[in-house]
């Protein structure tokens, strides 16, 4: 069978790949920190975010009668980064390619339907482990991520004494650690 016909597939078109990735219902309310980053969709090439500055400290003292020292609350700014895309792809195995090639009977049709769902239920939970790990990253105020070809920074300007700080047993490596 030659590459044309391959990509003529019905299993290798477009729009049925498509529709297997857009169904593929991204439950929000799964990851642990839906709650304090919220999840929400934005088709831009440029990413806004609002910042608002929350009451800190404590009330002064005053003397008795004098007045009351200001205080200033509140306030807002934004900044903006460009996001990194996130992608991959897998090679499928002579295998799987010998029984893509074979159009055959609707069982076959089923097989390959079923090595295609495989790869994408993979590829989808690695993308659910990133999006968790961005989640977390924006509680320590910052994400970075250095890969072969590119280098992502994004400062969420959390300031240091909201960030939490792990040492001794509360680290991941510590041989204590639970």
């Amino acid at each position: 069978m030659s590459l044309l016909k391959i990509s003529q597939h019905p299993l290798l078109q477009t729009a049925n790949i498509v529709k297997v990735i857009q169904e593929f219902d991204f439950p929000v309310e799964d990851f642990a920190l839906s709650s304090e980053v919220p999840v929400r969709e934005i088709q831009q090439n440029r990413i806004r975010v609002d910042v608002r500055k929350g009451v800190g400290g404590m009330t002064q003292a005053a003397k008795s009668g004098a007045e009351s020292p200001t205080v200033g609350f509140y306030g807002v700014s934004q900044f903006e980064f460009e996001p990194a895309e996130w992608r991959e792809k897998v090679v499928l195995t002579p295998d799987e390619m010998y029984h893509l090639r074979q159009l055959g009977t609707q069982q076959d049709v089923e097989n390959v339907q079923a090595i295609l769902a495989r790869h994408l239920a993979d590829l989808r939970m690695r993308l659910e482990t990133r999006m968790e790990w961005c989640r977390w990253q924006a509680l320590f105020g910052s994400l970075t991520h250095v890969a072969k070809d590119m280098e992502y920074n994004v400062d969420y300007k959390i300031p240091a004494d909201l960030r939490p700080t792990l040492t001794g047993a509360d680290l991941w490596s510590a041989s204590t650690s639970d």
